[in-house]
């Protein structure tokens, strides 16, 4: 069951406003945005917070997911140790700063892997963030992990709501929270476009996982499903309105998403009734989206609409000439990269005349060739090992759970896969309110609750629990 308010604990309360407080400052990914350092400050009294309050038993029931965190902040940090001079001027992709060094005198200058510390620290720093979230998330209960999913939901409603704001007042208006973002366009509590659509899209799959956790608990209250999709549904024009193709198609799979998770939570019984709410279902939501899309097109002039369906611009074909030398940057500084966070002044050092322009390449808007050229082999292999793990952990704990649990555990997989596929095109990644909601979304699937606690038996499989029933009871049977 959904915890009640007067049952709110207060590591529940803390992640809760914590989750408020980086939606409101940590829309961005740019180091220079003021609101980070004081983001940033936070996060480190959170994730003190967090440790101090954790349980052992929590720690050791999910030490594998700690550790998969730890391991990527101590490579973030492994690329700020210097090394000497002997050893640094062999790596590979280093040639033109061994050069400067020869030319200025400094070929006797401890170096660290990365290229650029700087950088490399304020990645270091950035992962207060998620770490915060992850530390106090481990000491939720199962229960009071799906009241964040709630909160996620409603943090969507506010980036729309704010996305709507930013339309109407016009391009640049003051509810454009970054100095530095798509002022054409419906960014919410984002500086990208593209992060405020992945979010919204995120925000459709959640309010249908809610409806199926709301059918599960509680089938009495059947109108609170439909309000949940009904919710999913009208965030569809505020998608639209972001201009992000891409988030688009992140949103239909979302609807998808959420229309699945109300209907595998349904009872079993009543499968003709069930069929005919279905087709009714999926009429009414094809109405109400066409109706929706209709309307949003009268509101933004169809300038989001005309962006949508064009063939396509030059973002895109930036990110095609882009990718090419990315991968042969990664290749040169194979296998020890080029350092975490240091994409910029690489590319710039090895861009060629096809991207010059009166405006630098911020990333590489793939995080997964971004990894392989600042992180080298070591990153790699580390994703590798993470999504093994991931996958591994996701198909052994559905057997092992059942019910809200199960739907929780699902929705994890959804939002995680709506980030990676937004990995593909962008960086949400580096943004600290989607890397918070990535991280809980890994304690959703992952997240093991001690052998002793309450949340435990609900999460043991079904057949484990006939195996231990009383033998007297199978000899009477």
């Amino acid at each position: 069951m959904m915890p009640r308010a007067s049952s709110i604990s207060p590591p529940l309360a803390v992640m809760l406003f914590y989750l408020a407080f980086v939606f409101l400052l940590g829309g961005g990914a740019r180091a220079d945005i003021g609101s980070l350092a004081v983001l940033r400050v936070g996060s480190i009294a959170v994730l003190g917070y967090a440790i101090a309050i954790l349980d052992p038993d929590q720690l050791r029931a999910n030490k594998s997911l700690v550790a998969l965190a730890a391991a990527w902040i101590a490579l973030t940090a492994i690329h700020l140790v210097p090394l000497p001079p002997a050893l640094w001027h062999q790596l590979p992709g280093r040639e033109l700063a061994v050069a400067i060094d020869a030319a200025t005198g400094l070929e006797d200058k401890w170096r660290p892997i990365s290229l650029v510390p700087h950088r490399t620290m304020n990645s270091l720093f950035s992962l207060t963030v998620p770490a915060a979230a992850l530390m106090l998330a481990l000491s939720l209960s199962r229960s009071q992990l799906r009241l964040t999913a709630l909160a996620l939901a409603l943090l969507a409603f506010a980036s729309a709501f704010v996305s709507l704001l930013q339309i109407i007042g016009g391009p640049g208006n003051a509810f454009y929270l970054y100095r530095i973002t798509n002022a054409d366009s419906a960014v919410g509590l984002f500086a990208n476009r593209n992060h405020n659509a992945v979010f919204l899209a995120i925000g459709i799959a959640l309010l249908g996982g809610l409806a199926g956790l709301i059918t599960v608990e509680r089938r009495h209250a059947l109108r609170l499903p439909v309000i949940a999709l009904f919710g999913a549904l009208s965030l569809v024009p505020f998608v639209i309105i972001t201009q992000s193709r891409a988030g688009l198609a992140l949103g239909i799979l979302a609807l998808g998403a959420a229309w699945w998770f109300h209907s595998s939570a349904r009872p079993a019984d009543g499968a003709r009734k069930s069929s005919r709410r279905t087709v009714l279902g999926l009429f009414a939501a094809a109405s109400g989206t066409l109706a929706l899309a209709a309307l949003t097109g009268v509101l933004t002039a169809n300038n989001a609409f005309g962006r949508l369906i064009s063939g396509g611009n030059a973002d895109d074909e930036l990110r095609m000439r882009i990718w090419p030398r990315v991968i042969e940057l990664a290749a040169e500084h194979f296998p020890v990269g080029s350092g975490i966070g240091t994409f910029v002044e690489v590319f710039e050092a090895g861009e060629t005349s096809s991207t010059l322009g009166p405006s630098y390449i911020n990333h590489a808007h793939n995080d997964f060739l971004e990894i392989a050229l600042t992180g080298g082999l070591p990153a790699a292999l580390l994703a590798v090992v993470g999504v093994s793990w991931l996958s591994l952990r996701g198909l052994r704990a559905f057997s092992h759970s059942s019910g809200a649990d199960r739907t929780l555990r699902h929705l994890g997989m959804v939002t995680v896969g709506l980030v990676a596929l937004a990995c593909l095109y962008d960086y949400p990644l580096r943004t600290p309110s989607l890397a918070t909601v990535s991280i809980l979304a890994l304690v959703w699937i992952a997240g093991r609750a001690p052998e002793s606690s309450p949340d435990a038996s609900a999460m043991r499989p079904l057949k484990q629990t006939a195996r231990t029933a009383d033998p007297a009871a199978k000899l009477a049977a």
